[in-house]
């Protein structure tokens, strides 16, 4: 029967995979089952029916009912997107709810997941994807419960899969994924490696001993692709020394694949010859750039500095990293640039110069954790988060594997966004090492076994440096690293404060947003264009907006980039993105928020009032009523926050939290966040008050203590 066969595959797949795994391939499996189990002839159990008991009736988890729940999913899962400005709506409709039932899931986990374990399964998956849009840092803890919960009650669970929509929330699921799994790398590709760790070092310094090195790979090592790799090291390096006794032999990395890009490989090429690059290795991601980069070495006859490698089966993702691994295990050091990338003068001076003689050895080691955000100290909290209290500083420490380098140097150099302080991975160094060497295999293999992981997230919280992603292993290395000066030397196109002729790299990169923050003092050449965002930021045009397909016509396009000079277009562009240097970098932004910001930055320009999100998303209509701002006024006039809720109920709130702190069971620090709280007229936080208030003192404060921890 149709029942049973479910229950046989599906828990077959549970057993091979996580569920999320298997959303997230390429084969579709809950989309097709979405799409035919309503046509399909179901048993009498799986068929819904208004009191049929896969709806749960009679059954609630922190106040709110299964049918209210149901409605709520039922309404805004075709919503739920990480890309398209629908998720808000999904974003918006279920974060009061999973906020107040997940803060503390002990009542979820323990009552209402056996009462209910379709409806507690259909909340879990949209909880995990409401974590993918908003706190990366919960999602493992989230999938791994929708796990537990369909592993461990499958069958009551399909009981219940058409009334709970749950095969399409599942689909949804899958659409989170950044890619599907299609990974080509493997351990075999590197070079052969010494036992001794400090053996391994030792090569990179020593160039006679890295040379023989190299040189045993080009004739036994067992794959050829590897030993092809290693005959290019030698010659590239034998160039190099004669030619260049000034700088270190590094290997250059980047990848390049379909159009407009691959039109541009012969430009870039000559580029790189022109600021005499020590070896380039380009992985081309589909035939046709394969033959054009062939070509253009051929016709440059440069084929002992320049290699092009074919790497056709895989997703850019992967292909950005796979390289690093084998390069670093030849004792090499790699320098990744991103395709969409001019480079203006050779940057291994400078790069041995930053790593050298750092201005700043990061990570710190002992930090201050908001959500998934990481701040240096108070100081750096307080301005960025505007976050000042020091009772609500939680302390972090970042931990790793045990230090087994003989030095303290510099193991690599990132680059933060111009105005974030989120790292931007289009361009590093990586010293050739053992711990980077581990550093990067762990990396790319969470990359391979996290399909939801975006990498340049997942990069930054590898190296902790302003953000917490679940997923990173504890274990790994803690690299030490610096930043490069993306100020007056590694600019890119959403603003730089440096001139063209002291630039060495500029990065294509730029935000969707066309407008910038306003500098104390600045007055826009045209006084329509600054605008007031609702925090009351000043924001003024960009100096200039151009997309990537217009940025290689400008920078590669012109006959002066294949002779040497730099187009007069380029540098005039490179002028005007020129800003004034941030007043703050603030941490990156959830993609959600962005969106709202997106928007509010085009309905501002337009002379237009700000929406309320809540509204428009059509969040509002469960629990207690908010009021929200009148369209016809302008902003500032908003009336109240709260409408129906009296103020003896937030008095009485507070009285409670200050009879808890009175009675011990809350810290002085936890009262008067609570407090601050309910002063701020948090309605998740007086929903949580009421409701558990019944329960007695000991049972509130466990439920309250869940809220500031989540």
């Amino acid at each position: 029967n149709l029942k049973g066969l479910l229950l046989h595959d599906l828990g077959l797949l549970l057993d091979i995979a996580p569920i999320q795994v298997t959303a997230a391939t390429e084969w579709s499996i809950f989309h097709l089952l979405t799409m035919f189990i309503g046509r399909l002839e179901l048993p009498g159990s799986m068929k819904p029916g208004p009191l049929d008991a896969a709806n749960c009736v009679g059954t609630s988890v922190k106040g709110y009912s299964s049918e209210h729940i149901q409605k709520r999913l039922l309404k805004h899962l075709s919503y739920a997107s990480g890309t398209s400005i629908g998720g808000l709506k999904f974003l918006r409709a279920l974060d009061e709810l999973v906020t107040v039932i997940m803060g503390d899931p002990t009542q979820f986990t323990f009552k209402y997941i056996p009462a209910c374990p379709p409806g507690a399964a259909a909340f879990a998956i949209s909880a995990t994807m409401l974590a993918l849009m908003s706190n990366l840092s919960v999602f493992d803890q989230l999938v791994k419960l929708a796990n537990s919960v369909l592993k461990q009650y499958l069958e009551a669970v399909l009981d219940g899969v058409l009334v709970w929509d749950i095969f399409h929330g599942l689909a949804k699921l899958g659409s989170f994924a950044t890619r599907a799994f299609d990974m080509e790398w493997a351990p075999s590709e590197l070079f052969a490696m010494p036992e001794a760790l400090d053996e391994f070092d030792a090569l990179r310094s020593d160039i006679h001993l890295r040379e023989a090195h190299i040189a045993k790979a080009s004739t036994r090592h067992h794959l050829q692709t590897t030993r092809q790799l290693a005959e290019f090291l030698l010659a590239a390096e034998k160039h190099h020394m004669n030619s260049d006794s000034k700088s270190e032999f590094m290997v250059y990395l980047t990848s390049v694949g379909g159009s407009p890009f691959a039109d541009h490989i012969h430009a870039f090429i000559r580029r790189a010859m022109i600021v005499r690059l020590p070896a380039l290795v380009i992985a081309c991601m589909d035939s046709r750039a394969l033959s054009k980069c062939q070509d253009a070495v051929a016709r440059e006859g440069m084929g002992m500095v320049i290699y092009c490698v074919p790497k056709l089966e895989s997703h850019l993702i992967f292909v950005k990293y796979a390289f690093i691994p084998v390069l670093l295990s030849a004792a090499v050091d790699v320098v990744w640039v991103d395709f969409d990338t001019y480079i203006l003068q050779n940057p291994t001076l400078s790069l041995q110069q930053a790593r050298d003689a750092p201005e700043r050895i990061l990570p710190l080691r002992s930090r201050i954790r908001f959500g998934s955000s990481l701040f240096d100290n108070a100081s750096h909290i307080c301005s960025t988060a505007k976050i000042c209290d020091p009772r609500s500083h939680w302390a972090h420490t970042v931990n790793g594997a045990h230090d087994s380098s003989s030095d303290g140097g510099v193991e690599m150099l990132v680059t933060e966004h111009w105005d974030a302080k989120c790292l931007n991975n289009g361009l590093f160094y990586v010293r050739a090492t053992h711990r980077p060497l581990t550093f990067f295999i762990m990396y790319i293999s969470q990359l391979y076994r996290n399909p939801y992981a975006d990498n340049q997230n997942l990069f930054d919280a590898f190296l902790a440096h302003s953000t917490i992603d679940a997923t990173v292993p504890e274990a790994r290395p803690i690299l030490r690293y610096a930043l490069l000066d993306v100020g007056r030397k590694f600019a890119c196109a959403e603003g730089h404060a440096g001139a063209p002729e002291g630039l060495i790299t500029f990065h294509f990169w730029s935000a969707d947003t066309k407008t910038r923050e306003s500098v104390p003092g600045e007055i826009s050449d045209n006084s329509t264009e600054m605008i007031t965002a609702r925090d009351g930021t000043q924001r003024v045009m960009k100096g200039a907006i151009a997309s990537k397909r217009d940025l290689f016509d400008i920078f590669f396009g012109a006959n002066s980039a294949m002779n040497g000079s730099v187009p007069n277009a380029a540098i005039a562009f490179i002028e005007q993105v020129k800003a004034p240097l941030p007043v703050w970098k603030g941490m990156c932004a959830v993609s959600a928020v962005g969106i709202e910001e997106l928007l509010d930055e085009n309905l501002l320009r337009g002379q237009q009032n700000l929406p309320d999100w809540s509204k428009e998303t059509g969040a509002q209509g469960h629990g207690p009523t908010m009021a929200m701002p009148d369209e016809t006024q302008k902003l500032g006039d908003q009336p109240a926050h709260c409408q129906g809720i009296p103020l003896q109920a937030w008095s009485a709130a507070l009285r409670r939290i200050a009879e808890l702190e009175d009675f011990s069971l809350l810290s002085p620090e936890e009262a008067w966040m609570l407090k601050t709280r309910l002063r701020s007229l948090d309605i998740g936080y007086l929903l949580s008050v009421e409701s558990f208030e019944s329960f007695g003192p000991e049972r509130l404060t466990v439920e309250l203590r869940g809220l500031l921890r989540a």
